[in-house]
């Protein structure tokens, strides 16, 4: 979903995110509120810093471009910065980090740390474009995408559990659908995978 507001920012929100805009946007304040994954581009207003708060932090800019990742059945929050600069601070304790251009932070709910990274482009913004990217990625990992950018459930059969699954995957997809995922994993893996209306079942191969 793509949104502009008042003030001209646009916002682009990724599958199962929802974001709740201040009554008082662009009178008092610019602040919204965000469950999920969305991708910022903010008008800059040197008087009026643009604000996204989340579970367990707050994001404040001027203006910049920018992806928020904060859903509520992720242990970590991840912020990551395409251009400019924001500045990243705990709603919980004094924990405070200023990020520009090609940084991310991850911030572990259960810990309450902040760790710095580096950014790898793709993976992180590639969303926004429509891409589909897995590097090294796990069964779970794969799964947890694949279920929200599709809304399918994928399910286990014979005995088998997703726990157990141990192979990793790296590819690519842009603008393709699922049977074509499916298939690509299905290529390289022990295990066959299978489209049944909004179910993806999983099993051995024979």
């Amino acid at each position: 979903l793509n949104l502009t507001l008042p003030d001209g920012s646009s916002i682009k929100l990724n599958a199962d995110s929802r974001l709740v805009i201040d009554s008082t946007f662009g009178r008092i304040n610019r602040l919204v509120y965000l469950q999920g994954e969305a991708y910022f581009q903010v008008t800059k207003d040197s008087l009026s810093p643009f604000i996204i708060r989340t579970q367990n932090l707050e994001t404040k800019v001027l203006g910049t471009a920018f992806n928020i990742k904060a859903y509520d059945d992720q242990s970590a929050i991840e912020v990551a910065v395409e251009s400019g600069k924001v500045n990243i601070s705990s709603q919980y304790d004094n924990q405070s980090e200023d990020l520009v251009a090609n940084q991310m932070i991850t911030y572990n709910r259960q810990d309450q740390i902040m760790q710095l990274k580096a950014v790898n482009r793709m993976e992180v913004f590639g969303w926004k474009d429509n891409i589909l990217y897995f590097k090294n990625a796990s069964f779970n990992a794969i799964k947890n995408k694949c279920e929200r950018w599709f809304a399918v459930d994928f399910e286990t059969e014979d005995g088998l559990r997703s726990e157990s699954i141990e192979e990793n995957f790296t590819g690519t997809f842009k603008n393709e659908s699922l049977e074509e995922i499916i298939t690509a994993l299905a290529y390289t893996s022990k295990y066959e995978y299978q489209l049944q209306g909004d179910k993806v079942i999983v099993k051995k191969k024979n």
